[in-house]
């Protein structure tokens, strides 16, 4: 269980989390991870989508498919502000604004910032990811999901990000 109250905020905490535990070139643990936080029904869709982003990962850094990776490469995310949209009961759009750092096999630093978003439902006394209907994706996708854009610009204003608090702004 993740331990995440009932409440909007839990959703929120849930997608913090899977983003922290995200990093890193391990497809293992990003399966593993991926596995833990989302519903039983949708697991193998977050297991495969895991695999597809350490994958992807690895081809940004510049370090082989499989194996050791070479230092200096590295990944780190930090979430730094939210938006969410509930669309049913205990069932919610969390959108999460992250810090991205990049570091690729030949010491190359990439600073970006990243806006995913996931569906997070109260499942049997818990959060879990879920996949969500075709319907629903269809909703989020013509509403359009907030931008990446820099803390403390106009277009953050308006896209209606919220600060995690003690997260670098």
């Amino acid at each position: 269980p993740t331990g995440f109250p009932a409440t909007d905020l839990g959703a929120v905490a849930l997608q913090v989390e899977v983003a922290k535990a995200q990093v890193g070139f391990d497809y293992d643990q990003a399966v593993t991870v991926a596995g833990l936080y989302a519903n039983p029904e949708d697991k193998a869709v977050f297991e495969q989508r895991a695999h597809d982003a350490v994958e992807l990962r690895r081809q940004q850094a510049g370090v082989p498919k499989e194996g050791d990776v070479p230092p200096p490469a590295s990944y780190a995310v930090t979430p730094i502000a939210y938006t969410l949209e509930q669309l049913d009961t205990g069932y919610y759009a969390v959108n999460l604004l992250s810090y991205v750092t990049l570091t690729t096999a030949d010491g190359k630093v990439r600073d970006s910032l990243y806006a995913g978003t996931q569906l997070m439902r109260w499942l049997d006394g818990d959060w879990r990811l879920v996949q969500g209907s075709e319907a629903d994706i269809e909703h989020l996708v013509s509403e359009g999901q907030p931008k990446a854009v820099a803390p403390g610009t106009p277009e953050y204003k308006q896209a209606g990000w919220i600060p995690i608090n003690g997260a670098p702004q």
